[in-house]
């Protein structure tokens, strides 16, 4: 296990909840 792939794995899930939330509130 690789502390580096779980950060970036846990980076690429922010960014995604950020363009998510960033969807609704355009919508």
């Amino acid at each position: 296990m690789k502390v580096e792939s779980l950060e970036q794995q846990i980076a690429k899930q922010e960014e995604r909840l950020k363009q998510l939330k960033a969807q609704k509130q355009a919508v």
